[in-house]
């Protein structure tokens, strides 16, 4: 049990945060790449899912079995939370480095309702 906890978490040991240091002058050096979350959200399900299917069988230890599954699945969730959220931030400082650019939260409809900048009248003289 011990063993398989130790083992879980690809995000833990394979992601990079943006470090705490990074002062928005330098480009930030920090992982992007979601394989690590994608794995721990894979193993996650098949972990869930294999509870879930030794939960419907008889089986000798089933409590121990059961159990052992849905903890070790906690733990590739944690991961895989962990994974997105500190990509999700490399990746919002890559653009602010890059591009001057926030963007905007998820499912806020981003720009559209962004007014336009004021134009000058081309029909005023002088404006």
């Amino acid at each position: 049990m011990a063993l398989l906890l130790a083992a879980g978490g690809c995000s833990w040991a394979l992601t990079q945060p943006l470090p705490d240091t990074w002062d928005h002058t330098s480009r930030p050096v920090c992982s992007t790449s979601l394989v690590p979350p994608a794995v721990d959200s894979a193993l996650f399900l098949a972990n869930t899912g294999g509870s879930i299917y030794v939960a419907t069988r008889d089986v000798p230890e089933k409590t121990l079995a059961v159990t052992s599954g849905l903890v070790e699945a906690a733990v590739w969730l944690a991961s895989a939370v962990y994974g997105f959220s500190k990509i999700s931030a490399c990746q919002a400082a890559l653009g602010d480095y890059e591009h001057g650019y926030h963007p905007p939260a998820f499912g806020t409809g981003g720009e559209v309702f962004t007014p336009p900048p004021d134009q000058p009248d081309a029909s005023r003289p002088g404006g």
